[in-house]
């Protein structure tokens, strides 16, 4: 076997959380739980990135997770940040060949839609892999199984803390939600 140089999957409107997590749900739906993620330091994984821990932090002995990072941590899936120039440029070189290459194919092919564009990707990041992946040093997949009965929708989605007030409502986003009974109370 070879190791992908890209999983398959499809392109949302924008980098964001959300479309992280579709990306990760794909992944693991079709090829399992990586070991790691390497990226850039993105604020989407750890908070405030470049800023020095808070003391809180520190005496906790790890950062703020996001919500992207509190689904990684939840899956014991390791978020490496790239912290030198050389390691970024490793990140951005590899998304810059990709997008370079796509954009070519897009061109050639007269995608306009967003639709046509995913469609595209399906038949060309089999190709691409094809071309550019290396063969692995350990024929053993690093791919981990998906630990849970529940979906990978369930972690891979937002979680927004509340508490829940003596009325049995709970505030959001500036007005009082009123939760139903339960039946055993």
């Amino acid at each position: 076997d070879a190791t992908s140089v890209i999983s398959g999957g499809s392109f949302g409107l924008q980098e964001d959380a959300a479309g992280y997590f579709r990306m990760l749900a794909q992944t693991a739906t079709s090829l399992g739980l990586p070991e790691a993620l390497y990226t850039d330091l993105h604020a989407i994984f750890v908070k405030d990135p470049n800023k020095p821990p808070t003391l809180e932090e520190q005496l906790a002995g790890r950062r703020s997770l996001t919500q992207v990072g509190r689904a990684l941590d939840e899956l014991s899936i390791r978020w490496i940040g790239a912290r030198s120039a050389p390691a970024k440029g490793r990140v951005e070189r590899g998304w810059g060949t990709l997008q370079d290459r796509f954009t070519s194919e897009l061109r050639r092919a007269g995608v306009a839609t967003l639709e046509e564009a995913n469609e595209l990707f399906g038949w060309y990041v089999p190709r691409y892999n094809r071309r550019f992946a290396v063969p692995a040093a350990d024929p053993v997949p690093a791919w981990r199984a998906w630990p849970s009965p529940l979906p990978p929708e369930a972690v891979f989605c937002f979680e927004y803390p509340r508490r829940v007030d003596a009325d049995g409502t709970v505030a959001w986003d500036g007005r009082a939600l009123q939760l139903p009974q339960r039946a055993d109370g």
